[in-house]
């Protein structure tokens, strides 16, 4: 099963994860392309989920897209949609999020994507905020 991690990227040699499909990170300005082996990740979260999946699904194989670029792990909304966009584009079967907003004014852009990604049959995992809501 492909599975796209969008979070903070994904380091393969960690947990055994092993080569990614696409190593691909979202600009500033909203375009996906290959992640430059420059761009370092200096954050684990992205791997750490994947290596999660890892453990409970072995066969897995990993898109790793990320939004986040710095250690502060907080990015934009026009990021997030780009990176969906893309997951539909490629139609990436599941989709996890281990992140979201609590920005109401978000909530329709990324619902509008969201609902696309769900009639083209593709499962969406995402957390829960921190707050239960």
């Amino acid at each position: 099963m492909l599975v796209a991690v969008i979070d903070d990227g994904i380091i393969p040699e960690m947990f055994s994860i092993g080569p990614l499909r696409y190593d691909m990170c979202v600009t500033k300005r909203g375009c996906v392309r290959r992640r430059k082996p420059e761009e370092k990740i200096t954050t684990n979260h992205g791997t750490t989920v994947a290596g999660i999946i890892r453990k409970y699904a072995p066969d897995t194989e990993f898109c790793s897209v990320r939004v986040f670029s710095d250690n502060l792990m907080k990015t934009t909304c026009g990021k997030l949609f780009a990176a969906l966009k893309w997951c539909l584009k490629k139609n990436i079967p599941v989709i996890n999020l281990s992140l979201g907003t609590v920005d109401p004014l978000d909530f329709k852009k990324i619902r509008r994507i969201t609902d696309k990604l769900l009639r083209n049959g593709q499962i969406i995992v995402a957390a829960c905020n921190r707050n239960g809501k």
